[in-house]
């Protein structure tokens, strides 16, 4: 199974490419400072949180 992490999910561009992942990754991990939008149907989880703080990009990298 892929996982796939997406950050800035929230954002234009990355609307797309989630849009555009969600038929072939087996589970998507959204990440934006606003919480993004999960498709319908997707395996995955929506994460919202500032990356620059200290230790969030740790968080996000932790599970894989």
């Amino acid at each position: 199974m892929k996982r796939v992490l997406v950050i800035g999910a929230a954002g234009m561009i990355g609307r797309k490419l989630v849009e555009r992942l969600a038929g072939e990754a087996g589970e998507l991990i959204l990440h934006d400072v606003v919480p993004p939008t999960l498709p319908a149907g997707v395996q995955g989880k929506a994460i919202a949180s500032d990356l620059s703080a200290p230790g969030e990009a740790e968080k996000l990298l932790a599970s894989r």
